[in-house]
């Protein structure tokens, strides 16, 4: 009997064995996946499409069929130029089940013609973390899996992680594909995995066209930051050290430029105090007066801000070692002269030319100085603006060091007959101290000068910068005065015409616009892709976020609160990221938004380049906008501007280049 049961047993074993391997290798995927693309927004409960303004319940249900994702073959397909980002969005639901613990996604290496290869380590995953709003939940911070490698398993709910019970989690996928990529269809796998299932495979289909986006940029998106809350990425707003505070503040720089935008700290408040929690090395040491004046020590501020300026900084990120583009330098009305104690003369009596001479000559003495320190430092890239962004009179009048702020003007938007006056006192000290300009001391006031660019094209090159917040009242006020003009929100009204704008770009002054700041977590993304389509259209070549760190003292420990306040996180690009160990901000999904519109600026640029006219690129353009536009608002939801929509228009730009560089 004994014999039997061993016998019976050995020829059981096998089958059991073989019948448990057929049941796992059948058994399927627990997770449930959709792919969209980077302007879509999904609703981390219900899983319905976010769209602008209209959050009620589910919202539209996610497409399982575009020019991007096919749910029958589950294949995902991609194209992009080389030097450039492409992005989408894997979202993870747990269907009927409970819950989903261990998920996971992860990508093989990419092969493409010839045996080359994109590397899987290209491939970089975020966890979108979620912002509540008037009782909704929107994804907005990027948690890299890169840097918080204990995020990279998760369950589905998080409710420790996230703080409600979700029922999806959307993965953001970005996919470095470097200039030296050979063009060619490339093809690999990305794969999604969790504890309760069998995996779950995706196609990724890539197509690389044979062209390149530069890697020194000809369309400057600037990240603007006023200095003053970087401090509150620590609770109680205190670094442990200058060191600390540095390191993240280079990885600020380092993360705008990787996602081609461009962080700016303007050096000062608009009252001209030195801005920021670390103010010392904000401005270079100055020793001396009247014609003795001179910069003592350029050390600090060299060692501050010569890494971005020589793109020493960005070595080992995608367009490695570029320097900045742009660059503000820290002249204000009390740098390097101190308006509250050198001017005597009466503020109203213009114009002010030769009226104050010790103020002038300072000013001016350190300006030549500047100039001569940055070629000899070979900083030659980057274009450096003079910029004057304070406002006094009734404004900012408050105690500061040196006493009450007795500007009378505004420098930064002017309004009325005073500011303009000023601001061309301010500009004729510019043209008259810095050698490398577009306009000439004895050019000023000429309302009808065509530049004729800058007479040393490979030195240093400076302009005089003014920020306009409306052009009702100033009219040709300033005409004559300004090398680059960032026109605020009235821009995007008939406040100021496109005409207008035309009128400046044929005389070969610069253009560039601030805004859309009013765009926050539950806003609609595709009018971020927009802003650099449309800059490009009416001939910007630049474009300001005007605050993009505006980060409370509770922020720090609770993100939740960037939604507070009466911006509603609509001056919050960034997060800060000691809320989770990591000494640097986190992007958002808006940053990545951004990123692409940035990028299409340059896919338009380029078959400008290449058909020698900017017509095609125009055509091309307004393939995808309403007959009846004039206004030249930024609403994309007046044009028929979906995300199939323009990447369709996208992929038109990408194949009218190939054919002018066959030409």
């Amino acid at each position: 009997m004994k014999i039997l049961k061993k016998s019976l047993a050995a020829l059981l074993l096998p089958l059991l064995a073989l019948l448990f391997l057929t049941i796992t290798a059948t058994q399927s995927p627990a997770q449930e996946i959709s792919i969209t693309g980077e302007a879509e927004m999904v609703n981390p409960v219900s899983g319905g499409l976010i769209s602008s303004g209209n959050y009620a319940g589910s919202g539209s249900a996610l497409k399982q069929a575009s020019g991007l994702w096919n749910a029958s073959s589950k294949t995902l397909s991609l194209s992009s130029a080389r030097g450039e980002i492409v992005a989408f969005q894997v979202v993870i639901d747990k269907g009927s089940h409970e819950s989903l613990s261990g998920v996971h996604v992860e990508a093989s290496d990419l092969k493409g013609p010839g045996n080359k290869v994109i590397a899987q380590d290209q491939f970089e995953f975020f966890r979108e973390y979620y912002i509540e709003m008037e009782g909704a939940w929107y994804p907005d911070p990027l948690i890299s899996l890169s840097l918080k490698p204990e995020y990279d398993y998760f369950p589905i709910p998080d409710r420790k992680v996230l703080g409600f019970d979700n029922n999806n989690q959307a993965v953001w996928v970005d996919l470095v594909v470097a200039e030296n990529t050979s063009p060619g269809e490339y093809s690999g796998t990305l794969t999604v995995k969790s504890s309760e299932g069998s995996d779950s495979v995706i196609n990724i289909r890539l197509e690389v066209y044979g062209f390149a986006l530069p890697s020194f940029p000809n369309y400057d998106y600037e990240f603007n930051h006023y200095g003053g809350s970087f401090h509150n990425n620590w609770p109680e707003g205190k670094p442990s050290s200058e060191e600390e505070f540095l390191e993240f503040e280079r990885n600020a720089y380092r993360l705008c430029h990787k996602n081609r935008v461009r962080f700016n700290i303007v050096p000062y408040l608009q009252n001209a105090e030195p801005a920021g929690w670390l103010k010392s090395s904000m401005m270079p040491k100055l020793e001396g007066a009247g014609s003795s004046i001179h910069v003592s020590d350029w050390s600090a501020w060299d060692k501050r801000f010569g890494q971005y300026i020589d793109g020493s900084a960005y070595r080992g990120l995608p367009r490695s070692g570029v320097p900045d583009s742009q660059w503000m330098l820290p002249f204000s009305h009390r740098f390097p002269s101190d308006y509250n104690v050198k001017w005597d003369a009466d503020p109203t009596d213009y114009p002010f030319w030769r009226k104050v001479p010790v103020y002038e000559t300072e000013i001016m003495t350190i300006q030549k100085e500047f100039e001569e320190h940055i070629n000899q430092r070979g900083w030659t890239k980057p274009l450096f603006h003079v910029f004057y962004n304070e406002k006094g009179r009734d404004n900012f009048t408050g105690k500061i060091p040196d006493g009450d702020n007795k500007l009378e003007w505004y420098l930064d938007e002017p309004v009325q007959t005073l500011d303009y006056e000023a601001l061309k006192y301010y500009s004729r000290m510019f043209h008259s101290s810095f050698k490398n300009i577009i306009r000439q001391p004895g050019e000023l006031g000429d309302k009808e000068l065509v530049l004729n660019g800058f007479p040393s094209p490979d030195k240093a090159r400076f302009v005089f910068r003014v920020d306009i917040g409306r052009q009702t009242g100033i009219d040709d006020n300033l005409d004559g005065y300004v090398d680059l003009w960032n026109i605020g929100g009235g821009a995007d009204e008939d406040r100021y015409t496109f005409s207008e704008v035309s009128g400046r770009i044929d005389k070969a002054e610069q253009v560039m616009f601030y805004g859309p700041w009013a765009y926050g977590p539950d806003s609609h993304n595709l009018s971020l892709i927009w802003s650099g389509w449309n800059d490009y259209r009416r001939g910007a070549t630049g474009h300001e976020l005007w605050m993009t760190v505006n980060w409370s003292d509770k922020m720090s420990t609770d993100w939740q609160d960037m939604a507070n306040g009466n911006y509603k996180g609509k001056t919050n690009y960034l997060y800060p990221g000691h809320r989770i160990g990591i000494n640097s901000p986190l992007p958002t999904q808006r940053m990545k938004i951004i990123r692409r519109g940035v990028q299409d600026w340059e896919y338009l640029y380029l078959l400008e380049q290449g058909t020698g006219s900017k017509d095609a690129s125009i055509k091309t353009l307004q393939s995808f906008m309403s007959d009846s536009d004039a206004s030249f608002k930024t609403d994309s939801e007046k044009f028929k501007f979906t995300e199939d929509t323009i990447n369709n228009v996208r992929a038109m730009l990408a194949d009218r280049i190939g054919k002018s560089a066959e030409r």
